[in-house]
């Protein structure tokens, strides 16, 4: 006597139609997540550019920092640094560091105490300009 087994399983169709749903999802889904992460990119600069401008109002503050021509703006560029105070990313111009044994690099360590990375693919840096009257602005290096 023969008993009637119910064979399990899906059908080579039902994977397929299962298959193309799952692509169709997918093909959907990924571009709209891929602007997610420029987006946290952009957010990561702007996070990094406030740390660099408030480290510097900091230094202002503290004298750390000083305009060398009180008429003159002044510059600090940091270049993605490879190490974190690596005096190699950082420039100035008409700017000068009051306090004995001072350089830009120690400063912007010692006050910002982040990497100062530019996330947004194609940038290199930033650049941080001191007005005369001691406003600080931060934007992207050229």
């Amino acid at each position: 006597m023969k008993k009637n087994v119910k064979k399990k399983g899906f059908t080579l169709v039902e994977l397929i139609v299962v298959i193309a749903i799952l692509g169709i999802l997918a093909a959907v889904a990924v571009p709209r997540l891929s602007g997610f992460q420029d987006s946290a990119k952009e957010k990561a600069d702007i996070a990094n550019m406030a740390t660099m401008k408030n480290s510097i109002l900091a230094g202002l503050a503290n004298e750390d920092i000083k305009l060398a021509n009180a008429a003159v703006a002044g510059t600090i560029t940091v270049t993605n640094p490879t190490v974190k105070g690596n005096p190699a990313d950082f420039t100035f111009s008409g700017v000068s560091f009051p306090k004995t044994g001072d350089d830009v690099t120690k400063v912007m360590t010692r006050l910002s105490g982040a990497d100062l990375n530019a996330q947004v693919t194609g940038k290199t840096g930033f650049v941080a300009t001191i007005s005369v009257n001691g406003d600080v602005t931060v934007a992207y290096k050229p």
